[in-house]
């Protein structure tokens, strides 16, 4: 597991071949759907089926329903007797936009540090401090942000399986 990832189990009395089977038919409908907008609550072009797991790559940026959290949501499936186990992997962004925004923010960091540097060069204690200062603001703003997005992706997972026709409990 990774930093920030979230995982969670619910388990459901509906079979995995009927989720399965149900996500299949629910991609299938939108391919065959045209909507420019993209107001459906939930967007299964996004989905991809593999074995006894469903992968989402959630970009809402795409799309006008900005609920749906950056990230990916990972279900696997797994039957016991009576019930279905379905375990839920939530990782906000991916390695690229965390890398892109990460590099970014580190230029404009540096730059920042160097112009503090040069206007502040005779005090060099509220140079640093200032730069430290814009430093954990920025690594700050960078963590809340995956923290919100984790947290929408939780929601937007649920939303899915409900969507799916599962009920669940809690395990």
């Amino acid at each position: 597991m990774t930093f920030l990832q979230k995982q969670y189990t619910l388990e459901t009395l509906k079979s995995k071949e009927e989720i399965l089977l149900e996500a299949q038919r629910k991609i299938e409908g939108q391919k065959v759907s045209n909507s420019f907008f993209g107001l459906d609550l939930v967007n299964y072009k996004n989905f991809r089926i593999q074995d006894d797991s469903i992968e989402i790559e959630s970009w809402p940026i795409k799309r006008v329903n900005p609920y749906e959290g950056i990230g990916t949501i990972k279900f696997e499936f797994y039957s016991a007797e009576k019930t279905t186990r379905i375990n839920c992997t939530l990782t906000p962004y991916n390695k690229y936009a965390t890398l892109l925004s990460s590099c970014f923010f580190a230029f404009f960091l540096l730059l920042f540090a160097g112009f503090t540097l040069l206007m502040l060069y005779d005090r060099l204690i509220y140079a640093l401090v200032i730069i430290g200062l814009a430093s954990m603001f920025v690594i700050g703003t960078i963590f809340l942000t995956l923290l919100y997005y984790r947290n929408v992706l939780e929601i937007y997972s649920k939303t899915v399986l409900k969507d799916l026709g599962v009920k669940f409990r809690s395990s």
